[in-house]
């Protein structure tokens, strides 16, 4: 009798763990709080490139202690892979072609936190309450302190603060009207606040039972986010996650503007460039035609996985005055720039497992409502926060909504 009493209390205690860390994980999602390892292989021609710094974030620590609790389902999830598989063969083909070519450490460094972030993702267990507390908390407080530092124009604790930005850099930050600083929570750019907000208030309203009043102040605190941080992006995102949930749209129409959205943007930014004296514009149209050379120049493979950077001055048709070295603002391109056709038809696999899990309209949905980041942004593929913000999503389209 002892032996049993003490292996539901070992259970309780797993459970309470599980969800503390569930919590954590969630809320920590948006946090920029890493340790650089080296420098070393982040210099482009002199220039110190902040996206190819092998970093090990917060949360990073979180997953690995996620993933040691419950080891068990951790390793039956290895066990599912097999290698008749044609999804596993394509990225391990990617992976191997990448490791022969390109820099080692970059390459690998950003697989294993792929892979960290997908196993994870694979592992966890979701409560609806803990999802619901941790989506809502996360909210409020990034809300409050963008709040802080857009009306106080700096930091409320500093980096060691959940990742907060140094807001004292003023010639190196984001800013808006009247050259005021946006606000920058504790992510890396008020961008990727704005489009966690938008999400995590969609994933609220959508797949968890949240009160009335609750629904309210949700709603008010990504409204502020996106006046805080004036982020078109996330502003196109959180109009058609309004329109997903006041108007049934059937998969053909959610897929159509969807596609119409990714495909028309460089096209309209090109067009706009040639209009326009806006740097955010033109330099969005840069970076775009770099990406489309490197295309056309290396079709198959792509110039390697995190190394647009890399390449982008050799590729761009014009080269600036003051450097300007980010990735391509544009997913799809970014990634086919760097992966090549290979690349494209592990999307399409990835999107074709997806599709057989029966979601299809919750799908398509995430797709329509992230489709304005995925065309003008890049932080879904190259930013921790925004790859985990990807794979949450596509986590929470298998649950029922609001369970």
């Amino acid at each position: 009798m002892k032996a049993v009493e003490k292996k539901h209390y070992l259970s309780g205690k797993k459970i309470i763990l599980n969800k503390i860390l569930l919590f954590l994980f969630i809320f920590l999602i948006p946090s920029n709080l890493f340790y650089k390892l080296t420098l070393e292989p982040a210099y482009v021609n002199g220039l110190l490139v902040d996206y190819l710094i092998p970093k090990i974030y917060l949360i990073d620590l979180v997953m690995l202690l996620i993933l040691g609790l419950n080891f068990r389902q951790f390793f039956k999830q290895i066990k599912k892979i097999r290698l008749k598989n044609w999804l596993f063969i394509s990225v391990l083909t990617l992976f191997i072609n990448e490791i022969v070519k390109n820099d080692q450490l970059a390459v690998s460094w950003l697989s294993a936190k792929i892979l960290l972030i997908f196993f994870t993702i694979k592992t966890i267990k979701i409560d609806q309450k803990t999802l619901k507390i941790s989506l809502l908390s996360s909210l409020i407080f990034q809300s409050l302190l963008a709040f802080y530092q857009f009306f106080f124009q700096k930091q409320l604790f500093g980096y060691l603060f959940f990742g907060e930005a140094n807001l004292e850099q003023y010639y190196n930050l984001a800013k808006g009207w009247q050259e005021k600083i946006l606000a920058y929570g504790t992510t890396a750019h008020p961008n990727i606040l704005a489009g966690w907000a938008v999400l995590s208030w969609w994933l609220l309203i959508k797949k968890t039972n949240l009160h009335k009043h609750w629904k309210i102040i949700s709603s008010i605190c990504v409204i502020a986010i996106l006046l805080f941080t004036q982020s078109i992006s996330a502003l196109l995102a959180f109009l058609l996650a309004l329109l997903t949930i006041f108007l049934k749209l059937n998969n053909k129409t959610l897929l159509i503007l969807s596609s119409i959205i990714i495909i028309s943007a460089p096209v309209s930014i090109g067009f706009l460039a040639k209009q326009s004296s806006n740097p955010s514009i033109w330099r969005r149209h840069y970076l775009n035609q770099a990406a489309i050379n490197m295309i056309k120049n290396k079709p198959l493979f792509g110039v390697g996985i995190n190394h647009f950077t890399i390449f982008v001055e050799k590729f761009a048709e014009k080269q600036e005055i003051v450097r300007f070295v980010q990735p391509a603002h544009h997913f799809l391109l970014l990634w086919t720039a760097e992966t090549g056709i290979l690349g494209i038809l592990i999307l399409s696999l990835m999107m074709y497992k997806l599709w057989q899990n029966k979601q299809q309209t919750e799908l398509l949905t995430f797709l329509l409502i992230i489709s304005p980041i995925l065309a003008l942004d890049h932080y879904l593929l190259t930013i921790s926060t925004g790859q985990l913000i990807l794979f949450l999503g596509v986590k929470l389209i298998k649950i029922n909504e609001q369970t």
